[in-house]
């Protein structure tokens, strides 16, 4: 038979799922390179060092989004579609590798996290909903812990949450700051 007779005989419903399966693979071709190229890629976290993304990352509290797993995701700021992004898999936040390395995706280790926001390592660590993390080598001695490194926008949402503003928050940074000089 020749390809005509083939494709008269298949149904709709067989077409649909030709093409979907079709798409599928494309997709998965597309997120492997994807993943491919990200581990030949270094990101500057702004946190002191330099994100290897060949080496071994602990990834903690994280939730997976479906939509990484059907369809390729849109990138929330330049509206361009990928399938795997590191923030996407650490922080579940739809922003692709290109646009991740903008100073306003930043990357925050817990100390600072805890000076700039105000914020207790319980609020970080345990407060619902869990704050994605990354959980690092300390590049500054090995005999040092791990460091866990935060979104540094969750982070600053989370102090909103807990301070209730901006002006709150500069407040308390206020009445700490004269505490520790006339303390």
């Amino acid at each position: 038979k020749n390809d005509l007779q083939l494709d008269m005989e298949l149904s709709k419903e067989d077409h649909l799922r030709i093409n979907r399966n079709k798409q599928k693979a494309v997709n998965l071709r597309k997120r492997k390179l994807d993943e491919k190229l990200a581990k030949e890629r270094s990101v500057d976290t702004h946190a002191g060092f330099i994100f290897d993304a060949n080496k071994n990352d602990k990834v903690l509290n994280t939730t997976v989004d479906p939509r990484a797993i059907e369809d390729d995701i849109i990138c929330s700021d330049c509206g361009k579609s990928f399938s795997s992004s590191s923030f996407f898999k650490h922080f579940n936040v739809s922003i692709c590798s290109n646009c991740g390395r903008d100073e306003s995706h930043a990357l925050i280790t817990k100390t600072n996290a805890m000076n700039t926001y105000l914020l207790t390592a319980r609020q970080l660590d345990v407060r619902k909903p869990l704050l994605g993390f990354i959980s690092r080598r300390n590049p500054h001695s090995d005999s040092w812990g791990d460091m866990k490194l935060f979104y540094e926008p969750q982070v600053a949402e989370r102090a909103l949450e807990i301070w209730g503003d901006e002006e709150s928050l500069e407040e308390e940074r206020r009445r700490r700051e004269e505490k520790k000089v006339i303390g």
